[in-house]
This record gives C-alpha cells, structure tokens and sequence, in this order.
C-alpha cells in the first residue's frame, strides 16, 4: 500500500468508484513510476466523482488535468458536485470539462507522462481515447487503461489488445484483474 495511504481510503465511498484497492496501489506505481519526468503533467480521462482524481493528485505535486464533460452519464449536476467537493482543496487539480478528443485535440499543457482512461466503455470511445492521448504521451510515460478484463466491457478489453499489437509502441508496465498499464517505449512516428 502506498506511503501514507490507509485502507479507509478505499472503502469511504464506494458508491463513487469502481477502482478496487488493488487497482489504486496500481495506478499509484504508474505515477510514481513517472515522477522524475518532472516538467510534465498527468491527465485523468473520466473522472466521474473525483475518487481517482484525488487519489492521483495527492500521489504527485505536477499537474493533474481532470477530463470529463460531466454530462450523459447519471445524475451529472450531482456528479459534478461531488467531483468538486472531492478536489477543492487540491491546488494541482485542473478540471477540463470537455470531451476526451476535444482535449486532446487543443491540448496545450505540455507534456504528459501519465494518462488513465475510465470514461465511455465502448470500443470506439477507448480506441479514439488511447490514439488521442497516445501522441500527447511522452516517450516512457505510462497510459493506464480501467476495466480490461471485464467481459462486460468487450470494447474496452478488445482496444486494450489491439493497442498491445504494437509491441514496439508498448510493454506492459502493469496488471492487476481489469486494470492495464501499458509504457510507452518509443515516440509516435
């Protein structure tokens, strides 16, 4: 478990993640993992409540990009609230609430050495968002992929392999059940 890190943090709020205790150990090697790319920033694609939002935040001190459009899913003006409340008080939080492409498309940040995709579950939005953010991602930076496993989620397995069909793009950095970290080995060419 990381430094600091209690396992209450993992249970308080159940009802606004699906990122088990396992999967967050995981996500916090990945940022750790790209700590010392210390000028460029992380990107959370799906943020739903701000559950995973906090969590990276306070695992790191460079920028977390908050991207969601906080609309089309659940009670949206509620989540968006609870996604306030829970990153308020993190001064390296920038919500973009816009679309993932949309994001990707006018990005402007700088480098980004670390991005977690949990948004739409479909094949087409999480081949679109691993193509969009694939080329925003630094060379040795990590892009971590939720629910790969889940057979109800067939897009979001099916995109995860076919981005591992470029082994020379890629290695698995990480793997706990439905959650994948994939390094990125070499630049887009």
């Amino acid at each position: 478990m990381p430094e600091g890190l209690s396992e209450i943090e993992f249970v308080a709020e159940p009802l606004d993640t699906a990122v088990t205790g396992e999967q967050m150990r995981h996500l916090a090697t990945g940022v750790a993992a790209t700590e010392s790319m210390k000028q460029s920033s992380l990107v959370e694609v799906g943020c739903y409540r701000g559950v995973t939002t906090r969590f990276l935040a306070q695992r790191t001190k460079r920028t977390l990009f908050a991207v969601d459009p906080f609309c089309g899913y659940g009670g949206c003006e509620t989540d968006l609230a609870i996604f306030q409340k829970n990153t308020h008080a993190l001064k390296n939080v920038i919500p973009i609430p816009i679309t993932s492409g949309e994001a990707a498309r006018s990005w402007n940040h700088g480098d980004v050495s670390f991005v977690f995709i949990d948004a739409v579950h479909d094949y087409v939005n999480v081949a679109h968002d691993i193509e969009a953010w694939q080329t925003r991602l630094s060379p040795g930076g990590i892009l971590a992929l939720h629910d790969t496993d889940d057979r109800r989620f067939a897009g979001t397995r099916y995109a995860t392999y076919r981005a591992l069909r470029e082994p020379t793009l890629w290695t698995v950095f990480s793997h706990t059940p439905n959650l994948t970290l994939l390094r990125k080995d070499r630049g887009i060419d």
